[in-house]
């Protein structure tokens, strides 16, 4: 399971690229591209899903559509960016990180 149910479910960018082993950056483009993160301003930091972060940094575009559709049913806070990154991803390849290099991304 990708989800650690003791862990808090929205964490910051600085973290989730701790647990991803990823830069910041990076993480914010995944926030942008799959929807696993949302910002309550343009300036605001990064609230990170830690779930969808998991699926996003294990590669698993079959659970990242599941998150995504749960996203726009039951979770309003994520639901503009996911149905977001949903319509850019029906444009993207199907496959996640392992495949991709890193300007892809």
């Amino acid at each position: 399971m990708y989800f650690n149910k003791g862990h808090a479910p929205h964490i910051s960018l600085k973290q989730a690229a701790g647990i991803a082993g990823v830069s910041p950056d990076t993480v914010a483009r995944w926030c942008k591209r799959y929807g696993i993160g949302k910002q309550l301003h343009p300036n605001a930091p990064w609230r990170v899903d830690r779930k969808g972060l998991e699926i996003v940094a294990a590669g698993d575009a079959q659970a990242l559509a599941a998150f995504q559709r749960e996203a726009m049913r039951g979770m309003p806070d994520f639901a503009d960016f996911a149905e977001d990154a949903e319509r850019q991803s029906q444009s993207a390849p199907v496959s996640l990180i392992g495949s991709q290099s890193e300007s892809q991304l």
